[in-house]
């Protein structure tokens, strides 16, 4: 069943992985908009309205909002085409073309806004340059998480013993509560940086409730009350 989430003014609906925003109003009829700049989900309904029928009406409506959004967001896979020039790869979310330069001294990857280059001192193949990009995209990673601990753990008031990045099929951060450890999905380095600070108090949230309950959404709502609409951002980006 669709579970209600309330923050501030605002009341939402949770339907498997869709957010709705619910608004009530003196009307007669329920209303369904996407709006077409980021595709947020926005019902609004008669003022009593039960949660079994606006159930009802998601479901009923389910293929049309699913076949609407994915016309709407231009949806990014985090697992590029290849590893050749003119290849495309994501950057914070944003999309980088690969270019080569095969001519220079020392080896390294920087990024210039469209351009992701790869310079090295001699052609490689493409499984070299696969992992040189990984290793880049790790680095990265390595480099934003820590301040983002840092900043986060005075205010959930829990710590982080240990953090590691690995690459998931299927998750973009798990936590294991006992061992105050967090796993946080290499693919994170693809998508803008407001996605990896929501993975990672979601996850850290779990250090403070482990399911993904009432308790749990309160916390994310005080800590971060627009976690929302960053998630609906990450869902932008399909891992593998």
């Amino acid at each position: 069943m669709a579970l209600f989430k309330r923050s501030a003014q605002k009341e939402y609906l949770e339907f498997e992985e869709l957010v709705f925003t619910l608004q009530r109003k003196n009307i007669k009829n329920i209303h369904l908009r996407i709006k077409p700049s980021d595709g947020a989900l926005v019902i609004t309904c008669p003022m009593r309205t039960s949660q079994r029928c606006l159930h009802l009406f998601i479901q009923t409506n389910l293929k049309w909002i699913r076949q609407k959004q994915k016309n709407l967001l231009d949806s990014v896979r985090c697992t590029p085409e290849g590893y050749h020039a003119g290849s495309l790869h994501y950057v914070d979310g944003k999309a980088h073309i690969l270019q080569f330069f095969d001519d220079q001294p020392v080896s390294g990857i920087k990024s210039t806004p469209p351009v992701l280059q790869l310079q090295t001192s001699k052609p490689f193949c493409a499984q070299t340059n696969q992992k040189l990009l990984q290793q880049w995209y790790r680095q990265r990673l390595s480099e934003q998480i820590p301040p983002l601990i840092t900043k986060w753990e005075p205010k959930i008031k829990r710590n982080v013993c240990e953090w590691r990045i690995k690459k998931m099929k299927t998750r973009w951060g798990t936590c294991n509560p006992a061992a105050q450890r967090i796993w946080l999905n290499l693919e994170l380095a693809k998508t803008p940086h407001e996605c990896l600070e929501y993975v990672l108090v979601h996850e850290m949230v779990h250090l403070l409730e482990r399911s993904h309950n009432a308790t749990f959404h309160a916390y994310m709502d005080t800590f971060l009350p627009d976690w929302r609409q960053r998630k609906m951002l990450l869902s932008r980006f399909i891992i593998g």
